[in-house]
């Protein structure tokens, strides 16, 4: 996480498919900014540090319907999209508004000859009305699995910016 353009905190997660498909996490590390020294100054920063965890799940909250998890979600916004026909380079833009959150946009590159995503732009806003903008690219491994290699989430009224980074993943039934 970045804030004002410095690391404030950065954490890697072993994250690996259970049995029953749900993502199972390990937390490897989790180096965060180191408090002020001081009672009161790290009480304060403390608090701060609670009140920003607790904001970014809202943010992830929110992120989390852009996924589309439903089929009925699916259907709305793919019948409210414009949808063209594939590029020279077979990707085709799926945009749509009003996704989530009235006035927010929502636009899906997608492989057409294997459907798979390859970029994904969302812009919305929080429950304070501040813009947040996330851009997320994909990447298709040989076994064909599709995942998210990076991601950036920029929310300008906090001076903030999240970056994710997925890679290294390797087959367990080797």
């Amino acid at each position: 996480m970045l804030e004002s353009g410095a690391v404030k905190d950065t954490r890697i997660e072993q994250c690996v498919y259970g049995p029953n498909n749900q993502v199972q996490r390990t937390l490897i590390n989790d180096t965060g900014a180191p408090l002020p020294h001081g009672f009161l100054r790290k009480r304060v920063a403390e608090r701060e540090r609670a009140d920003m965890e607790t904001y970014l799940k809202q943010i992830v909250a929110l992120l989390d319907k852009y996924t589309l998890p439903s089929a009925g979600a699916v259907i709305n916004f793919l019948g409210s999209a414009v949808i063209p026909r594939p590029g020279p380079d077979g990707l085709v833009q799926i945009s749509g508004g009003s996704v989530v959150v009235p006035g927010d946009t929502l636009s899906l590159w997608i492989y057409a000859p294997t459907s798979a995503a390859r970029k994904v732009s969302i812009m919305t806003t929080d429950t304070d009305g501040n813009q947040v903008t996330a851009t997320a690219t994909f990447n298709t491994l040989a076994n064909g699995l599709n995942y998210l290699r990076y991601a950036t989430i920029d929310i300008p009224a906090k001076n903030l910016s999240i970056q994710v980074h997925n890679y290294d993943y390797i087959n367990q039934n080797n």
